[in-house]
């Protein structure tokens, strides 16, 4: 079974690097395989994940690629690997957040959130999603083992910019989140990195919106006052800062 998982990583017209393409190998030599490699483009991903296609496909993924690996001798004892790429790392921050809304943080990659069943971790225009199909310890175990050869074969772990556009004190942890389309607090926005603070038991939320042109900035920053918020251009890049209530 691993030499016919090996096999099909030559024949498929998967465009990881090579690097990338040997942590299939690495896994596929330390565990069994249970369902050899399958990979999907932006355009048929619904034939995998039929109703998250729609949320991926919103964040820009390129394509996806996934497999399934068992500890021997009990095939019920498995995990599935699903590693999606995305345009850019900002785009596969988004989908990690809308999807690591809880769990335990594990300082892996960017960032990795651990529940019972499952590790979902964000390193730079990758997305990567574990899932135990048993709660036993050894797989929880061969989990997390897992999760780290991953994150050890792909590219570095790199910070978007904007993350530093937006202040850091008093900023909520685990708060920033952000939306490549529909911005659902004030309607027309899209490309909206946002946060929460937290000052003197008193909440804001602040946003900056991604602006390609000048034309863009100066819609977004007549969108959000018609809204009734707050904003002005950021310095040092065609963006707008806004300050939003919570609620809104």
């Amino acid at each position: 079974m691993k030499k016919i998982f090996i096999a099909s990583l030559i024949v498929s017209q998967w465009t990881f690097s090579r690097a990338q393409e040997g942590i299939w190998e690495s896994l596929a030599a330390r565990w069994n395989v249970l369902l050899p490699v399958e990979t999907y483009s932006a355009e048929n991903l619904h034939e995998y994940i039929n109703g998250a296609a729609d949320l991926f496909r919103a964040y820009d993924v390129v394509e996806a690629v996934t497999a399934t690996f068992f500890l021997p001798p009990d095939s019920s004892h498995c995990f599935t690997v699903d590693l999606y790429r995305f345009a850019e790392p900002l785009d596969a921050f988004g989908l990690y957040a809308r999807q690591a809304a809880s769990g335990t943080r594990l300082l892996l990659g960017n960032e990795a959130a651990v529940s019972s069943m499952s590790i979902k971790l964000w390193q730079n225009e990758y997305y990567v999603l574990l899932t135990a199909c048993s709660a036993d310890s050894a797989v929880q175990q061969a989990l997390l083992q897992a999760a780290e050869t991953i994150s050890a074969a792909l590219p570095p772990p790199i910070e978007p910019l904007e993350f530093s556009l937006l202040p850091e004190k008093d900023r909520i942890p685990h708060s920033l989140a952000y939306y490549r389309r529909s911005y659902p607090r004030v309607d027309g926005l899209e490309r909206v990195l946002e946060a929460r603070y937290r000052s003197k038991e008193q909440e804001k939320l602040l946003i900056l919106v991604r602006c390609r042109d000048e034309a863009e900035r100066e819609q977004a920053l007549t969108l959000i006052r018609k809204a009734g918020a707050r904003a002005r251009p950021s310095k040092g890049c065609c963006s707008v800062l806004a300050e939003l209530h919570p609620t809104e």
